[in-house]
């Protein structure tokens, strides 16, 4: 996120060589997969209207108008959603709120949040929807579908068993209220 925050700042200043350059001398990059970290900056560099146009379809403003930090952050998320196959979409997710809580603007996390899940909805669809069977969470359009038989009540048999409301056993199956005792009267 820093190396894209870093090239965006000011592209002619910071050409994608000497980022990378500047960050692999100056950085302490001993815990870092340098080479994931070239192929997430190399990609998101190189590719980065179509990441652009991928994030402005879920925004309520332009590009332009987020903070340079958020925006390096969604650019980042995009790169991962679509180049990192083999990384749950929750975990790039969940990296990107937590990079934008540490870096962000103050409750911009929960912007980035937004557009991060609207953004895994449609990059990782097919993997997003087995996670929410009913739709997005976070969508009006959500959809209801009826459980399978194998999800039912009775387990494995696929038997349904109906639901009915649990009667005490101080309470008549008709009256709803509480059952006195004649003899307390």
């Amino acid at each position: 996120m820093q190396a894209l925050y870093q090239w965006d700042f000011d592209h002619a200043a910071n050409p994608p060589d000497s980022v990378i350059g500047q960050f692999l001398d100056l950085q302490n990059m001993d815990k870092v997969d340098v080479d994931y970290f070239m192929a997430l900056f190399g990609y998101a560099v190189e590719h980065v209207a179509e990441i652009d146009d991928e994030i402005a379809q879920h925004l309520d403003r332009d590009l332009d108008q987020l903070d340079p930090i958020e925006r390096s952050v969604l650019r980042l998320c995009c790169t991962e959603l679509k180049t990192q196959l083999a990384t749950p979409y929750k975990v790039v997710v969940n990296e990107a709120l937590e990079i934008s809580k540490d870096f962000g603007a103050e409750k911009g996390y929960r912007y980035i949040n937004g557009v991060a899940d609207k953004l895994a909805t449609k990059l990782r669809a097919i993997e997003y929807n087995a996670d929410h069977p009913a739709g997005n969470p976070l969508s009006e359009k959500s959809s209801v579908r009826e459980p399978s038989s194998r999800h039912t009540a009775a387990g494995s048999r696929g038997r349904s068993v109906p639901v009915s409301k649990k009667v005490k056993p101080d309470q008549d199956k008709t009256d709803s209220g509480p059952k006195t005792d004649p003899a307390k009267k």
